[in-house]
């Protein structure tokens, strides 16, 4: 049976889902056309298939290695199951109908982006709780952080950096237990920290 805080940690869950999903319904951002926010939506997308394609990346304006890399992933899942229609850039550059394909991995791409942001706020809960040892109380501030204008500028566009925060925070949860629990934890600390400065180099700052 479930415990308390089992149900507690289900309502938090589902609040931030709800909150995330209601805010991108009234902008009416979920899965909008690809075209719709050129800033950085578009460049992730095209070095991703690069990388996926075993082609060097083109944008060098700082690494997103890992951004790149993880995407692909999920471009590779969404061909597997008949999300997406091409496999590699080839295959992009031949298709008849580019803008439907483009559409099908900005979709993609949107929902990973989601789930990255879903995966944040849990961390960011998680290392308020460690400090204030205070379930409401972390998950108050998660919702400040959560409705703050920097996260939702973030959230509905493609970019690196909540991917970035997310390796820095496993960086941080890994390296309070490796001094708590296994000094092994440090080595994945480090692999960790090197993830988030791949994804934006930015994030020593």
């Amino acid at each position: 049976m479930f415990s308390k805080k089992n149900y507690e940690n289900l309502i938090y869950f589902f609040s931030s889902i709800f909150i995330i999903f209601f805010y991108l319904y009234s902008k009416n951002s979920l899965f909008s056309h690809w075209s719709d926010i050129l800033d950085q939506d578009v460049t992730l997308i095209y070095n991703s298939i690069l990388i996926g394609s075993n082609d060097p990346q083109q944008y060098l304006d700082h690494p997103a290695f890992t951004t790149f890399f993880i995407l692909n992933i999920f471009y590779k899942i969404g061909y597997l199951i008949n999300l997406i229609e091409i496999k590699n850039f080839e295959e992009l550059i031949n298709h008849t109908n580019k803008d439907s394909v483009l559409q099908s991995i900005h979709n993609v791409s949107q929902f990973v982006h989601l789930l990255y942001s879903l995966i944040l706020i849990l961390l960011f809960k998680k290392i308020l709780n460690s400090i204030l040892k205070n379930d409401l109380s972390s998950f108050f501030l998660s919702l400040i952080f959560l409705l703050s204008p920097s996260f939702i500028f973030l959230f509905d566009i493609i970019r690196s950096e909540i991917l970035s925060i997310i390796f820095l925070f496993l960086f941080f949860i890994c390296l309070e237990n490796s001094f708590k629990k296994n000094l092994l934890f440090i080595i994945l600390a480090g692999v960790f920290f090197v993830c988030a400065l791949l994804a934006k180099v930015q994030i020593i700052l």
